[in-house]
C-alpha cells in the first residue's frame, strides 16, 4: 500500500501576508523576525516564503535591514 502524505496547504500571497502581520502583532517583534520565526516554527526555508510575501512587507524587511546596516541604504521619500 501506499504510504499517505500529509496534505500541506499553501496559502496564496494575500493569505499568507496577513497571517505574516498577525503573528508580527502578536509577537511584537520586528517584520524580519516573525517571518524567521514563522519558518522556524513551520519547518520552511525562507526562501519558499520569501515569493508568497507581499512588496509592503518586503519593503519593512528592506527598511529594517537597512536600518541594521545589513544592506546599504537606498534612496526613498519620506510618505509622511
Amino acid at each position: 500500500m501506499p504510504s499517505q502524505q500529509p496534505e500541506i496547504k499553501i496559502p496564496n500571497s494575500k493569505e499568507f501576508s496577513k497571517m505574516v502581520v498577525q503573528l508580527q502583532k502578536e509577537l511584537k517583534v520586528p517584520m524580519m523576525d516573525t517571518v524567521i520565526h514563522y519558518c522556524d516554527r513551520n519547518g520552511i526555508e525562507i526562501e519558499t516564503v520569501a515569493k508568497l510575501l507581499n512588496a509592503k512587507i518586503k519593503a519593512q524587511i528592506q527598511e529594517e535591514a537597512e536600518d541594521l546596516h545589513f544592506l546599504e541604504k537606498t534612496s526613498r521619500l519620506d510618505m509622511e
